[in-house]
């Protein structure tokens, strides 16, 4: 920032933000935290998070301290009804009508605070993880309810199910505008309502606005709707495109794909990426995480669903401890994040099945920094894309925390951006995440230069020009300009 430069005041509309975790979170983070450096004053418009959501109270120490974050809640009913959606009994608010902290249930919500220490506002009595309470109903009914849920949630849950929270975001987006001097809207998706929220918002105000897409909207890879659905949809998203100042997203094919259908869209490619801060940390704890000598470590982070699932690597490892390639004693499969989606064992049954389960250390969802240190500790870190064609438009938000780490990976992937990233590394072990015969070939060349000491560490993320664009703060610094550019095109049209 120079002298003559005035700092500007953003407001930042992300539903996911900490204490809540998972891979939707750190954009959002990140920026709050280094935004000060280039003259940008953040304040954030976040969701108080239910009690489904995954908490992860970490992330809360990479926030500036005086950071003004209004924490919006969801109506009561939508806690209730959240239950049935995620395959558990009926749920109910937290609490006092508080869920996880912030404003009272009668309130207005959005009331603003600092920096949240870790541990505040978390209700005396911790709901469920799935946001059920109470009593279980039987299976039958259960599921009854659960089918019905879900197809009520295709009705009425439109762009997604963050919908309900946007009214009340709206009002407190408003009341923050009115507090603190804010020059431009910021919105990041997922959940796409943050868009509706800040299009709404700006039409109230006529403040410029970066709409940020992390992923696809209408031609996600995982979009399915029923078709006047689609349509509402599609039309949401073109009122988006058409209203903001600028888009931005994640990929260079993703840009492509929204220039397709947006020609006159002005859209710029800021990446995902890592932190260098968590690099320094990471190594200096890395001198006590070398994997054990003898064993053949393979760690994944994130999570599993039906287009994303491990069962060909499976197959590939069962194969080679098959024809004694590899013992099984020699090999574990740490896996940390989900590693079956709700009420499903796809995952589990196949590993048992190939011989695999006593193999396995499903850690479940661990806090970030911990997810780091199993990756450290590792031999090779596996990543798994989606089945999907369409999937190497996509960079698994995790490959970076993987370059982080500087570990060997393994990394099943579609053709694209993410796997030209992998193949800049030495020894990148390659294979299409479908082709059985591709993935043993390359686990075979894997496991030879394992047993001969030749497996090659990752490239130094921090040192090398060709990685710039993916550290956060660099990331950062291109928010920061793009923010004053919209700004000061806002001014001179005025």
């Amino acid at each position: 920032m120079t002298g003559s430069e005035r700092p500007l005041g953003v407001l930042i509309i992300s539903y996911l933000f900490p204490p809540v975790g998972g891979g939707g979170v750190p954009r959002a983070q990140k920026l709050v935290k280094y935004l000060p450096d280039f003259g940008i004053r953040p304040v954030v418009l976040a969701v108080c998070p239910p009690p489904y959501l995954q908490r992860d109270e970490s992330r809360l120490k990479d926030l500036p301290r005086h950071v003004p974050i209004y924490r919006v809640p969801h109506p009561r009913w939508h806690l209730a009804l959240s239950g049935l959606f995620r395959g558990g009994a009926v749920g109910k608010a937290a609490p006092g009508g508080r869920p996880e902290g912030g404003a009272p249930e009668g309130g207005s919500g959005g009331k603003p605070e600092g920096r949240t220490p870790p541990g505040a506002g978390r209700p005396a009595e911790a709901a469920p993880a799935d946001g059920s309470a109470g009593p279980a109903l039987p299976r039958f009914i259960r599921r009854w309810l659960r089918s019905a849920a879900m197809s009520l949630r295709e009705v009425l849950f439109i762009p997604d199910e963050e919908i309900v929270w946007a009214r009340r975001a709206v009002r407190a987006g408003l009341s923050a505008i009115r507090t603190h001097r804010v020059d431009v809207l910021f919105s990041t998706s997922g959940p796409v309502t943050n868009h509706l929220v800040a299009l709404l918002i700006r039409r109230k105000t006529g403040l410029p606005w970066v709409a940020d897409f992390r992923d696809p909207w209408t031609d996600n890879m995982h979009f399915t709707a029923l078709p006047w659905r689609a349509a509402l949809e599609r039309a949401m998203e073109r009122a988006v495109f058409r209203a903001a100042s600028r888009v931005t997203t994640v990929t260079q094919a993703f840009r492509e794909g929204f220039l397709a259908r947006y020609p006159d869209a002005a859209i710029e490619v800021i990446y995902n990426g890592f932190d260098p801060e968590d690099v320094v940390r990471l190594r200096a704890e890395a001198g006590d995480l070398r994997p054990p000598d003898g064993v053949l470590r393979f760690a994944h982070t994130g999570i599993f669903y039906p287009k994303r699932h491990p069962r060909a690597f499976f197959q590939a490892l069962h194969d080679l401890i098959a024809d004694g390639r590899l013992r099984a004693e020699e090999v574990r499969l740490d896996f940390a994040g989900r590693f079956d989606p709700p009420g499903r064992d796809d995952n589990r049954r196949a590993a048992e099945a190939l011989g695999l389960g006593d193999l396995i250390v499903d850690h479940g969802a661990l806090p970030y920094g911990a997810a780091l240190r199993l990756l450290a500790a590792s031999t090779v870190l596996l990543l798994v894309g989606d089945l999907d064609l369409r999937a190497g438009q996509y960079i698994p938000g995790k490959l970076f925390d993987y370059l982080a780490v500087g570990r060997p990976i393994l990394a099943l992937l579609r053709p694209g951006e993410a796997e030209a990233i992998v193949r800049r590394l030495p020894g990148a072990y390659v294979a299409p995440p479908d082709d059985g015969a591709a993935i043993r070939a390359v686990l075979e060349r894997l496991v030879d230069d394992w047993r001969a000491g030749r497996l090659a560490a990752g490239i130094d993320v921090l040192r090398e020009p060709a990685f710039e664009p993916y550290r956060r703060d660099r990331q950062a610094a291109a928010f920061a300009a793009l923010f004053r550019q919209v700004v000061s095109e806002a001014s001179s049209r005025s």
